[in-house]
Order: structure tokens, then sequence, then C-alpha cells
């Protein structure tokens, strides 16, 4: 099935119908009401998704989605407890990912006594690092960092704040988070906020 050129006169058949329109444009339906019987190439819009998705040839790829963002469960291997732990993220343009996780400490909520990890909500083709901040509600201070995650694990699994402060007694001072503690005592409603982009694989 190729592109093909029409001239005055020619008689349009139900196989061109299907060939060169039905199979070469935007099928607007539902994730669930799909054609049946695809072709490789063939695009449809899913209205209940916000999704552009396209058949590989084998099944079908997410191209981008449009509207809101969509929420998913991050995971922590912390107890979060009365805490709250919300995540969002968006596809854009084929295979990049863009999310945001926010972790608000509750009264019961308990870190890991290891590296903070999260999971990303798609799986990534490599590895890469990512903004993170924290703020310590008690004091008013703010923490920025970074975060690293890993595409072998689809998961974040390091994050790293300095102090940003001007504290002179945490002046040019850095922290993995993996307790309690870190940099501070954590207590409600401290907040942990990671955002990012990568490649899906």
């Amino acid at each position: 099935m190729v592109f093909k050129t029409f001239n005055a006169g020619d008689v349009l058949t139900s196989a061109d119908v299907n060939d060169y329109l039905m199979k070469q444009s935007v099928i607007v339906c539902t994730s669930g009401t799909r054609p049946a019987s695809p072709v490789e190439g063939m695009t449809v819009y899913e209205t209940d998704t916000d999704r552009y998705v396209s058949y590989t040839g084998g099944s079908w790829s997410e191209m981008m989605t449009m509207g809101a963002w969509a929420n998913y469960a991050p995971g922590w291997n912390g107890a979060i407890g009365n805490g709250t732990i919300t995540a969002r993220y968006t596809r854009l343009a084929g295979r990049l990912i863009v999310f945001q996780i926010l972790l608000t400490w509750g009264g019961t909520t308990t870190a890991p006594g290891s590296q903070w990890q999260f999971s990303i909500p798609v799986a990534a083709a490599r590895n890469f690092v990512g903004a993170a901040s924290v703020f310590d509600s008690s004091a008013g201070r703010l923490w920025t960092g970074s975060f690293r995650a890993l595409s072998s694990s689809t998961q974040i699994d390091r994050v790293f704040v300095d102090s940003a402060d001007g504290d002179t007694g945490n002046a040019n001072r850095s922290w993995v988070l993996n307790n309690n503690t870190t940099p501070f005592t954590w207590a409600s409603p401290d907040e942990l906020s990671i955002s990012g982009f990568y490649e899906a694989s």
C-alpha cells in the first residue's frame, strides 16, 4: 500500500477507499475499539485516553498524549503512612517522557533505611538524571538537588540534595536521601519534589 494519485475519470473502488483513505487516515476511536486488523503505520486517536497510537506491525505504540497529564503510582521504598505521594506524566513526540513526583510527609511517614527509590512511569531507554528539591516546612528552608535513574531497574535509585539556605553550618554540603534525618529531621508537611524528562525504551 502506497500513496496513489487519482485522476479525473478514475473509478473509485471499495479497495481504494479501504487502502488509500481508511487505512491511511487518523482514525478516531477508543482504546477498546481500535481496528481489529490494523496495517503497519496505521494511526488512531483514542478519545478515552487522549493518546495518538500507531501500529508498528506487531503492536500498538503510543506516539503522543494530548490534554491533561496522566496520573501514575510512583512507588517508594519507604512507608508513606498518612502522608501523600502523587505523580503525573505525559508523553511528547514519540519517546519523550516528562514526569513529576511530589511526596508530602505525614505524621506516620517513615523513610527507608537505604537510598530512596521511586518508580518511573515508563521504562527508560538509558540511564538519566533530573532535578529534585526538598522543603523543610518548620524552618522555611529549601534544598535543591538532583536524582539518578537507571533504565535497567526502571526507577530512580538515588536522590541528592544540597543546602540552598545560606546556613554556614551546611554550606557546600551534599546529602543522599537515605533516612528520616537527612538533611534534616523530616516531619509533616515537609516536601520532596522530583521532575525530569527522558527517552522511553
